[in-house]
């Protein structure tokens, strides 16, 4: 591999290498490094020794199973790595150690199976972390310890079954948490807790039969809550009673048969509502909506909603715009529309 040391960005993609030999002497400048789409297999340990001033590098869509831990460890001014889309079963403890100006790491799309609790030891830089679409069924309490200052997780479409309750404790400028796609039954009440500047939590596609009241507790500022396409049969009344700040809320194909009638009276900020594809029968009280002045989108349909619903109902709904209440069963749609 040649380079001038005028170089500031390599862009090299859609070659079939197989390997990268340590023959890096003249690339002594570049800033940007992207050997995307190479078809790696392995990359010397010491190809990237004279990088020094290396700021972005881009190994993506290769077939690296493996990573040397001191490939990396010359680059100190590293601040973005992609490895999403290789082959990577492992990642030793040592691989990121002196990368500690690392601010964006993307390991999206690999077999990853577990994470040493040291992978990510020191970065304490890190602002955005994929770790979405491997293998991982567990992570050890301590995987994120150090990375305060991380804004963006995102754990999806792996095979998580558990989260310990401490496992966010540090996470505490988080911004975005991804759990979709897992196969999460339970959350502990507490594993949330220290998550106070969260603003988007999703929780969609998991077995989620139930949810602990003090689940979201401190998640004062959270504008989105995903939890569409889960097991949930019933919600305690204080679950959402902090979240003042909420905009979003899916509960979209669960298993809800009821709602109690103060779940959603401290939601006075909310401006979509999905409750579409449970199990509803009836709409209980007609109170449920009216603190929701700021509602523009409501779902309702695809429930067992027969009958008739009192008008009373929507009444507290003045920015609504758009009802979604499709049944054959329920025999009052037009009297509400028409008032509306």
């Amino acid at each position: 591999l040649k380079y001038t040391v005028e170089l500031t960005m390599v862009n090299l993609d859609s070659n079939l290498l197989e390997e990268i030999q340590s023959e890096s002497k003249d690339m002594e400048n570049p800033k940007v490094l992207d050997l995307s789409y190479y078809e790696f297999k392995l990359i010397d340990s010491k190809v990237f020794f004279n990088l020094k001033n290396l700021v972005k590098l881009n190994l993506n869509n290769n077939h690296l199973v493996f990573i040397d831990p001191c490939t990396f460890c010359k680059l100190r001014h590293l601040k973005h790595l992609d490895l999403s889309f290789n082959q990577l079963k492992s990642i030793d403890s040592r691989t990121f150690v002196n990368l500690k100006n690392l601010a964006k790491l993307n390991l999206k799309n690999n077999q990853l199976k577990s994470l040493d609790s040291n992978t990510f030891k020191h970065q304490t830089n890190l602002i955005e972390l994929n770790l979405s679409n491997n293998k991982l069924e567990q992570l050890q309490p301590d995987s994120f310890s150090d990375l305060v200052n991380l804004k963006e997780l995102d754990l999806s479409l792996n095979k998580l079954h558990h989260l310990e309750s401490n496992l966010f404790t540090n996470l505490i400028n988080l911004e975005t948490l991804n759990l979709n796609h897992n196969q999460l039954k339970s959350i502990d009440g507490s594993t949330f807790k220290s998550l106070k500047n969260l603003l988007r939590l999703h929780l969609n596609y998991n077995q989620l039969v139930s949810i602990e009241a003090l689940t979201f507790l401190n998640l004062h500022k959270l504008n989105d809550l995903y939890l569409s396409f889960n097991l949930i049969e019933s919600i305690d009344s204080i679950t959402f009673s902090n979240q003042h700040n909420l905009i979003t809320l899916k509960l979209r194909r669960n298993q809800l048969k009821s709602l109690n009638h103060d779940l959603f009276k401290n939601l006075t900020n909310l401006v979509s509502l999905d409750l579409c594809s449970n199990k509803l029968k009836q709409i209980d009280s007609l109170d449920i909506f009216s603190n929701l002045d700021k509602l523009q989108n409501l779902w309702l349909h695809e429930n067992e909603l027969s009958g008739k619903i009192d008008e009373r109902v929507f009444r507290g709904l003045i920015s609504l715009t758009k009802l979604y209440l499709e049944s054959e069963k329920i025999n009052s749609i037009e009297e509400y529309r028409s008032e509306m």
